[in-house]
């Protein structure tokens, strides 16, 4: 099997080729990423301030998520339906959405989306690169970078 990860960010081959004793597959699970569909989920979240325009967020998150993956979704529709079928999974969709989270001192928005499972380093790429370009075009939505935290009670250092 060629390896992936370890040195290499992603799920993109290392260079390394592994092999495996068959002894060892039949004890653990063995995880196949093209076995029913040649597709994988995958998602790209987003930290901003409560005080951005989460609306106008979500619609930039979700019209990056469906221009990059619109070829695939298409392509792989009847080979999702036949694996809902399959293993009864209730109500799934291949499309992108956006889920946002609630958190501490701010929002998380998730961009779901589905990409090729040997092009899913690439594909969040070019969403993130236009997640990045089309924020930059609305000051209304404001980045953080990190998990912020806010003190609400300010310490009051003594004088004198």
């Amino acid at each position: 099997m060629m390896e992936i990860g370890e040195w290499v960010n992603g799920d993109q081959y290392n260079g390394r080729v592994v092999r495996v004793a068959n002894s060892f597959v039949f004890k653990e699970p063995v995880y196949n990423y093209s076995a029913n569909v040649p597709f994988l989920r995958d998602e790209l979240s987003v930290t901003v301030k409560y005080d951005s325009d989460h609306d106008q967020l979500r619609l930039l998150l979700l019209t990056a998520a469906n221009e990059v993956t619109e070829g695939y979704i298409h392509s792989n529709k009847e080979k999702w339906d036949l694996m809902i079928s399959k293993y009864i999974i209730d109500e799934s969709q291949i499309e992108p959405e956006v889920l946002v989270q609630m958190m501490p001192y701010r929002l998380e928005c998730t961009v779901r989306y589905i990409a090729p499972y040997h092009e899913r380093r690439i594909t969040k790429n070019k969403i993130a690169k236009r997640i990045l370009q089309d924020i930059a075009d609305h000051p209304s939505i404001k980045l953080l970078s990190s998990p912020t935290t806010v003190s609400l009670n300010p310490v009051q250092v003594p004088t004198g």
